[in-house]
């Protein structure tokens, strides 16, 4: 492993999409583990959802507006930013020429990457592009191992944030719950199956986030008639409010790519209701895996179960499925 003190501020360029953001997750954290003394500032595009406020092991986010982001626009916004400055590593995440010229750009001892015969010679150390893992969260610690020079974990998870006394005492007066995590993009398609949830699980005591991607009175407004002592809406949410329910529920339902992706690594059983399953790539270092149960037509058609096997399922089965998944 290199010295402690030649890892002092690390800087990494993330991916854009949410899954693969959270396939970071794990890499970091296993960073973070090694050199628990550095810093390591994460670098997103500008515009695009950058949910690195739910990896408490990064110090700062810098986002790089994406007319910048080319192999000659880089070198002026790191110039010009007086945030970006002393970092000994570079780790990309993302991909590409203009993000392997910003390790240059930075001025970085070490520039990690997955190599093109483009980018090669902008690396210190490199994986040739062809030999990365299908698991995104594994790739990404293999990039790590060439920095730390040891082998990367097979099972990481998050760092859980611990609540304060007062939170303590507040999530205790909940009592035993599922938290509900609704993405309003997707109401339209999956509101009588999460009405019909709601409805079948009615002893069930519900913690609901509703992720507001879109603006939908629609969701909000029957998410209000159904407030109750078993039904506890929050309708603005913040990264460590979320994190705090999630890591103190018996589990977690969700058509959010946030919440879906970002159960297992916070080592939490999740079901997830998806309608494209590309937005829910499997994790090699995060466990447990969720039950997928498939929605099509505003209706649920297929279980994929947490080994992966398929069964078709109906919309009256999906309240007795969710049962025996969380042992309720």
């Amino acid at each position: 492993m290199m010295e402690n003190k030649e890892v002092r501020k690390i800087a990494i360029r993330a991916p854009d999409l949410i899954p693969e953001q959270i396939a970071t997750f794990g890499a970091i954290r296993y960073l973070k583990s090694q050199y628990p003394e550095a810093f390591i500032e994460v670098i997103c595009t500008a515009g695009m959802r950058n949910i690195f406020d739910y990896q408490v092991d990064v110090d700062k986010l810098h986002e790089i507006e994406q007319s910048k982001d080319s192999v000659l626009g880089v070198f002026p916004w790191i110039h010009n930013n007086n945030n970006l400055f002393g970092f000994d590593t570079f780790i990309d995440f993302h991909g590409g020429a203009a993000a392997a010229t910003m390790g240059i750009a930075l001025k970085t001892a070490r520039r990690v990457a997955y190599s093109t015969s483009m980018t090669k010679p902008m690396l210190t150390h490199f994986i040739k592009a062809e030999e990365k893992s299908e698991f995104l969260d594994s790739a990404y610690l293999k990039l790590c191992s060439l920095v730390t020079e040891s082998e990367y974990p097979q099972s990481i998870h998050a760092q859980e944030s611990k609540p304060s006394e007062k939170e303590n005492v507040q999530l205790q007066a909940l009592g035993d719950y599922i938290f509900l995590g609704i993405r309003a993009s997707e109401w339209g398609r999956h509101k009588d199956i999460w009405s019909k949830i709601i409805d079948d699980l009615d002893e069930i005591s519900f913690v609901v986030f509703l992720e507001q991607d879109l603006e939908s009175l629609e969701a909000l407004e029957y998410l209000r008639s159904k407030k109750s002592e078993r039904f506890f809406l929050i309708e603005k949410s913040f990264a460590r409010t979320d994190l705090l329910f999630m890591n103190s529920s018996k589990g977690i339902i969700t058509d959010s790519l946030l919440y879906g992706n970002l159960a297992s690594f916070q080592k939490i059983k999740s079901v997830v209701l998806a309608f494209d399953l590309h937005d829910y790539p499997s994790y090699e270092t995060y466990t447990p895996r969720p039950d997928i149960i498939v929605t099509r037509n505003n209706s649920v058609s297929v279980h994929i179960n947490d080994e992966g096997a398929k069964v078709d399922i109906t919309d009256s089965e999906t309240a007795d499925l969710i049962v025996k998944v969380f042992h309720l």
